[in-house]
C-alpha cells in the first residue's frame, strides 16, 4: 500500500439550494456538511485531506481551520477542472480518494470499507455505486453490456428516455492511482449547456484504452446521497434519525 490522500471537492455554489450561502456550510444535525465530510475521511490510512474550495472558500476555510491543504478553483466549470487544479499545484502520483463536499451521512465505515476494496483487489481505479429506485436524482448512469462489464458513464443529461430508468448511478467517490489519472485529465472535454468538465469521462477514457473498471457497490444509497436541494436536505434530516452514523 503507498500513500493515500483524500481530496474533497467542495468548490461548487449550490445554486439548486436557493440559499445566499454555500450548501457546504448549512448545519446537519450539529455540524455543517462539509465538517461532517472532512471528519468521515480522519482515519489512520488516510495521511492528508485536501480541498478544493472555489464559491465562498474563505469561509470554509474557516469553518474547517488549518489542519488542511486548500486549492483554489477559479474557473468553477465541473469536477474535471477540479481536478486539473489539484494536480496542476502538485505533483502527487501515489493513490488518491476523491469525494464530494455535499453528503452529510459520509462514515468512516464507507471509506474504510471503498478503500480496503481498493488496495485488497490491487485497483488503479475504483468508483462508488449505489441504486436508487425511486425519484431517481440526476446522478450518472452506469451502462454495462451483457457481460456485467462497464461500457459507459453517462451524465444524466445524456440519457435518454430508458436510459434515465437505469438505477444504478454513479455517486461521485472515487480512488484513483494518480500516475494513472493525470495523462488523461487533458482529454476530457467540456460538454452540457454549462460548458462544464466531468470527472466521469476520466473513466470513459479508461475505458476506450481497455482498462476494466471495477466498482464498490454501496447498499444504503442515502449513505453516500449528495444534498443538492431542500427536498434532499429534507430526505436525509428525516433519515438521520433511523440511520446509523458509523464513526470509528
Amino acid at each position: 500500500m503507498g500513500d493515500l490522500q483524500a481530496l474533497i471537492l467542495a468548490a461548487g455554489k449550490g445554486t439548486r439550494m436557493k440559499i445566499n450561502s454555500s450548501k457546504l456550510l448549512h448545519k446537519f444535525n450539529g455540524d455543517t456538511i462539509i465538517k461532517r465530510v472532512v471528519n468521515a475521511c480522519k482515519i489512520p490510512k488516510v495521511s492528508k485531506i485536501n480541498l478544493i474550495v472555489g464559491y465562498e472558500s474563505e469561509k470554509i476555510i474557516s469553518e474547517l481551520g488549518n489542519d488542511f491543504t486548500y486549492y483554489f478553483q477559479e474557473n468553477l466549470s465541473g469536477t474535471g477542472e477540479a481536478l486539473r487544479c489539484f494536480f496542476e499545484n502538485n505533483n502527487y502520483e501515489d493513490d488518491l480518494l476523491v469525494l464530494v463536499g455535499d453528503t452529510p451521512l459520509l462514515s468512516k465505515k464507507f471509506i474504510l470499507n471503498f478503500t480496503d476494496y481498493y488496495y485488497n483487489n490491487s485497483l488503479t481505479t475504483l468508483l462508488a455505486v449505489t441504486k436508487i429506485e425511486n425519484n431517481i436524482p440526476p446522478y450518472a448512469r452506469v451502462i454495462r453490456d451483457n457481460n456485467n462489464n462497464i461500457i459507459k458513464i453517462l451524465e444524466d443529461f445524456e440519457c435518454d428516455f430508458s436510459q434515465k430508468k437505469i438505477t444504478e448511478v454513479v455517486t461521485s467517490q472515487y480512488c484513483f492511482n494518480s500516475k494513472y489519472l493525470k495523462p488523461l485529465l487533458n482529454k476530457i472535454k467540456p460538454k452540457g449547456k454549462n460548458n462544464n468538465t466531468y470527472l466521469n469521462d476520466i473513466i470513459n477514457e479508461k475505458i476506450k484504452l481497455g482498462e476494466k473498471i471495477d466498482t464498490y457497490f454501496e447498499e444504503n444509497y442515502l449513505s453516500l446521497y449528495g444534498v443538492n436541494d431542500k427536498n434532499d436536505l429534507l430526505l436525509l434530516k428525516n433519515e438521520i434519525s433511523s440511520y446509523e452514523i458509523n464513526s470509528i
